[in-house]
């Protein structure tokens, strides 16, 4: 028994998906430090995000030049405190963004960038007195008629520490001041399963009831393959949309981190010298393609093992992605999909195991790629005759 898979809106797809980026630091910037690299603007235009992710720093030139062209072409913001700004002076902070213009672009605020990292027994108390106060201030201005559409988030905690549950029980409290939760996850290769054990943990802080961002998450080992970071980007973009309890994903980072601080690594999406990585032409690809509106053509057997999207490019033509379980041990995971009757189609590094034909339409039986790719892309168009 086959079922049919609606398209889903590029544009629902988008409004979910972030980039990290610093254009308060030199990696973004032109050579003098004056503006932002044009380069890296111009890619990210191109690519489309819903959203970038970056710390708030009022008196940055080159970072309030580049805000200012994203805002412009649609592009919204998801701001962290900027760790240096004292408690007293997080309402004047706050109100910095107002005069700059920039609220009614901002979609989310968040509190501490992973305070948790030092592990001192003032972090706690420290991080809650921050959450409260960046909450006061955004909602004041809210009654005011600015940050239209912000969202204030809680803090991000670092995850990469001794004992995180006890951290996350810690900070409970916070969930009295966000309206969205927010946490960071560097998994294993094999990611499906520990993103989402990850987003339940963080549930610890913020409460059963409330969505959660995961504002950081990649590929950062230096010896991985620029193929692999595509391969994670995507599949993990597309499982967090369909994480009921998931309201975006933050993708690390948008420059390599070579370009900034001179950490070496190919998990940047965009490389100031060698320019775009294999994991913003997959990311653009998913991202950045009109939406068509077409009924999509494709159904799926009830009983296939991976989760399906389909998305619309016009003139008849759409991707259907696959997104595999993890791995077992067990024999490979299979989808079955049946196109509509005058499609064919084209699997992007697929196992193709068959295809049977009759009046419906194309049968096709799809196995995980032996590489052990997370997900699988089948661009589905008109059959010429």
């Amino acid at each position: 028994m086959s079922l049919a898979v609606h398209t889903t809106s590029r544009a629902a797809l988008r409004s979910t998906v972030g980039v990290n980026t610093h254009f308060n630091k030199p990696g973004y910037q032109d050579q003098f430090g004056r503006s932002y690299d044009r380069g890296i603007l111009a890619a990210l235009l191109a690519l489309k995000p819903g959203f970038i992710r970056e710390a708030w720093w009022p008196g940055n030139r080159p970072q309030r030049e580049a805000f200012a062209e994203l805002t412009a072409q649609g592009i919204g913001l998801h701001l962290t405190l900027n760790n240096d700004v004292t408690l007293g002076d997080v309402d004047g902070y706050v109100h910095k963004c107002v005069e700059a213009g920039f609220d009614r672009h901002v979609l989310h605020w968040a509190g501490l960038n992973e305070p948790n990292d030092t592990q001192h027994g003032e972090w706690v108390a420290k991080t809650l007195k921050y959450q409260r106060a960046l909450f006061e201030a955004v909602t004041k201005r809210q009654e005011e008629g600015h940050f239209p559409s912000c969202k204030v988030a809680g803090p991000s905690l670092k995850h990469q520490v001794a004992d995180l549950d006890a951290d996350y029980r810690a900070v409970a409290e916070v969930q009295r001041h966000c309206h969205v939760g927010n946490f960071h996850f560097y998994p294993a290769w094999d990611s499906a399963a520990e993103c989402h054990a990850e987003l339940v943990r963080a549930r610890q802080a913020f409460g059963t009831g409330m969505d959660l961002l995961q504002t950081e998450s990649g590929r950062t080992r230096d010896d991985t393959h620029p193929r692999q970071v595509a391969d994670y980007l995507v599949d993990w973009h597309i499982r967090m949309f369909h994480e009921t309890a998931c309201a975006g994903s933050v993708g690390y980072e948008f420059a390599d981190e070579d370009d900034i601080d001179g950490r070496e690594g190919q998990f940047g999406l965009y490389n100031r010298g060698k320019g775009p990585w294999a994991a913003y032409d997959a990311l653009q690809s998913l991202l950045a393609t009109k939406d068509g509106g077409e009924e999509s053509p494709v159904s799926v057997d009830k009983d296939t093992d991976a989760q399906v999207l389909v998305l619309s490019n016009g003139s008849g033509v759409f991707d259907v992605y696959l997104t595999w379980p993890p791995a077992d041990g067990s024999e490979r995971p299979a989808a079955e999909l049946v196109l509509s009757h005058g499609y064919t189609y084209k699997a992007d590094g697929a196992g193709v195991m068959g295809e049977t034909a009759d009046r419906d339409g194309a049968h096709l039986r799809i196995r995980r790629p032996a590489d052990g790719a997370l997900c699988t892309l089948v661009r589905v168009s008109p059959r010429v005759t």
